[in-house]
């Protein structure tokens, strides 16, 4: 078939070239409508970090404290039971915010949760202890 009889029917000269770029443009297509998908998977991912840090800031001042609180000034008869109940009510909250962080973001592994809040729990807890009992 020449291109003259081709213009003349209506069909094309080239047909594959035309189904190589309809696929083209389907394919484009198809990544451009995935983008907002990924972009709200990042963002809600990002969310739940953000959420875990915080909460894990937050409630490491007040295991602090509470640890400020239960260390005396001068160290008691059994110095070892004092240092103990502070590590236990340490990693009691600890404990309380992962429950409440998995409740949050989903069941997430330990290492994420370690990863995006529970290093920082355990720095500045000892931190904030260390400050309170040494400023207050």
């Amino acid at each position: 078939m020449t291109e003259s009889s081709a213009a003349e029917t209506g069909v094309s000269a080239k047909p594959e070239q035309g189904s190589k770029d309809s696929e083209r443009l389907q394919a484009e297509a198809e990544k451009e409508s995935e983008k907002p998908k990924v972009m709200e998977e990042k963002k809600s991912r990002l969310n739940e970090e953000i959420k875990s840090m915080l909460l894990f800031t937050a409630t490491s001042l007040i295991a602090g404290y509470l640890s400020f609180l239960l260390t005396p000034a001068r160290p008691a008869f059994i110095p070892v039971l004092s240092l103990l109940s502070v590590f236990a009510i340490m990693m009691a909250i600890f404990a309380g915010t992962r429950a409440i962080v998995r409740k949050i973001a989903g069941k997430k592994e330990t290492q994420w949760i370690m990863g995006n809040g529970g290093a920082i729990y355990l720095f500045l807890w000892f931190v904030s202890w260390i400050i309170f009992y040494n400023v207050l």
